[in-house]
C-alpha cells in the first residue's frame, strides 16, 4: 500500500516538474520585453536614489554606493 502511494506521488511530482519546465521557457520576444522592463526598473530606481540624495535621506556617497550595488546585481 505504502509503495503504491510513494510511486503515485513520485509520478505526480515528475509530471509537475516537467510541466513547469515547458511553461517556463521564454521565446526571444518575451526575453526582449523583460529586458526592456528591467532596464526601465533600473532607471526608475536610480531616479529614486537621486531624489533621496536630494532630500538628504542619503548622502551622495551612499547614493553612489547603492547605484553601484544595483548595477552589480544586474
Amino acid at each position: 500500500m505504502n509503495k503504491k502511494i510513494l510511486i503515485g506521488f513520485t509520478v505526480v511530482l515528475l509530471l509537475a516538474l516537467g510541466a513547469t519546465t515547458v511553461f517556463g521557457a521564454l521565446n526571444d520576444s518575451q526575453k526582449s520585453e523583460l529586458d526592456q522592463l528591467y532596464q526601465q526598473m533600473v532607471t526608475i530606481q536610480n531616479q529614486i536614489i537621486d531624489k533621496r540624495v536630494e532630500y538628504n535621506q542619503l548622502t551622495p556617497d551612499q547614493g553612489k554606493w547603492v547605484k553601484k550595488r544595483m548595477e552589480e546585481r544586474l
